[in-house]
């Protein structure tokens, strides 16, 4: 049983950096021992507007085989203060509540509509460094003011019998770099019948006069994912579709962030359009869902503007997309659609 042996806010985010040098911050789970399989739990530090700091890279710190993916979340409001700092996460207490701590069942608090998933880990992934000159704004000037680590369990008899330290160590700096990086996440919701080959299909439009870069991405299923494919749209004066495909990875090999050529660009009115290739040999029908036996269809795209974070993305920095049989590339008005 976890016994509460002290009572914590936020763990204030004030490393000791000399002007313009990297240090690393650990985001860590706080010596906690969780006691049930699948749950999401959270923990969050405060960084505050007294002075900016900008996050160059993410090295995950993990015990093998315990966990399904850890996240660091950017919030712009305070997340919830719970004894212990640490909460359940998951959306509306799904999959399992861990007991004795407090269900916030969100990683940013309610109606925090401006909180970005600044880095994703699952399946062996590894760390990552951002371009030169190139950084996630927290704290200062910036909309992201908090940060919260997210961690879903799948394997606890392997943690520690003391707790749990594992988490993502940042690199961070105080010297503004001359480009501000954003994240843009694509979502299906899943639906995969029983002896099935199918895809997961989904899309979204850039619909602000903003100019990305994107650099990096991320894909993300669980067991059934045999493949993502990622394609920039553009249409033609004619109507007619030409598509370019910009990403395509097995979600079964790390899910790492792995880079995009160079020079790619989105502006207003490109599209993007997603496919997952789901291959369910089972005798069930699988759904979406958070827990590693559901299945998702996920891509994590890292950008950069020129100049502040108020250049990034002003609206949602996430589509999400309904899924087969209702939604597909078709149903979403695309047309020339690879095979």
């Amino acid at each position: 049983m976890f016994s509460l042996m002290f009572v914590v806010t936020f763990v204030m985010f004030l490393p000791s950096i000399s002007l313009g040098e990297y240090s690393e911050f650990p985001m860590r789970m706080p010596m906690f021992k969780p006691q049930r399989n699948e749950g999401y739990l959270c923990t969050a530090v405060n960084i505050g507007p007294s002075k900016g700091y900008w996050i160059k890279g993410f090295r995950p710190v993990v015990i093998p085989g315990t966990m399904h993916h850890m996240q660091i979340v950017g919030c712009s409001k305070p997340p919830p203060v719970t004894p212990g700092n640490v909460w359940n996460c998951g959306n509306d207490g799904n999959p399992v509540l861990e007991p004795d701590i407090p269900a916030i069942n969100r990683s940013c608090s309610v109606g925090d509509e401006k909180h970005m998933t600044l880095f994703l880990w699952s399946n062996q992934g590894e760390a990552i460094t951002l371009p030169p000159d190139v950084g996630f704004a927290v704290g200062g000037k910036a909309l992201l003011q908090h940060l919260v680590l997210q961690v879903h369990y799948i394997n606890i008899d392997k943690l520690p019998i003391q707790g749990d330290k594992s988490g993502i160590d940042l690199l961070i700096t105080d010297k503004e770099p001359s480009k501000t990086a954003g994240m843009l996440s694509m979502h299906v919701m899943t639906n995969v019948p029983a002896f099935s080959k199918t895809y997961q299909e989904g899309g979204c439009m850039i619909s602000e006069r903003k100019e990305l870069h994107p650099f990096s991405y991320l894909v993300h299923t669980h067991r059934l994912g045999q493949m993502v494919n990622l394609w920039k749209v553009q249409r033609a004066t004619n109507g007619q579709d030409s598509w370019s495909m910009i990403g395509n990875k097995s979600p079964q090999q790390p899910q790492s962030f792995y880079p995009f050529s160079d020079g790619l660009k989105l502006v207003r009115n490109d599209r993007l359009a997603l496919r997952c290739t789901m291959l369910n040999m089972m005798n069930k029908n699988v759904k979406q869902g958070l827990a590693s036996y559901d299945e998702m269809c996920d891509m994590y795209m890292m950008y950069w503007v020129y100049g502040n974070s108020s250049n990034l993305l002003e609206g949602s920095n996430y589509c999400t997309s309904q899924g087969p049989p209702d939604v597909t590339l078709d149903s979403l008005g695309f047309n020339n659609i690879p095979v």
